[in-house]
């Protein structure tokens, strides 16, 4: 056999293993996932964005860190970049015995 099928039927293989086991993990948690939009840009993005949230029931103002009380999240592409706003849902985890444990997120 020559090398080059012996390298088309590694790369054959090993390309199958890899879809399979994508294929075979399972979204644990996903109630439902759905898409709400996208689109499309040719030019780079540079964004910081930062809410800030209500103070948290029972919390004293002295007793919250300054980051605590805000989300940030920043975005930087270079190049076009496809953009896509999906609204999901994940269900609380719990233990094998039904107690819960934390929420996913």
């Amino acid at each position: 056999m020559k090398i080059r099928t012996r390298v088309l039927i590694g790369v054959a293989a090993i390309s199958c293993g890899i879809v399979g086991i994508v294929h075979a993990t399972p979204i644990v948690g996903l109630i439902f996932g759905t898409i709400l939009a996208t689109g499309t840009t040719n030019e780079e993005i540079m964004q910081n964005v930062r809410v800030a949230l209500p103070p948290v029931a029972g919390q004293e103002a002295e007793d919250r860190d300054d980051h605590d009380n805000e989300w940030r999240a920043k975005l930087y592409t270079s190049g076009p970049t496809g953009l896509y706003v999906q609204d999901v849902e994940y269900a609380p985890a719990a233990i094998p015995d039904g107690t819960r444990t934390r929420e996913f997120w």
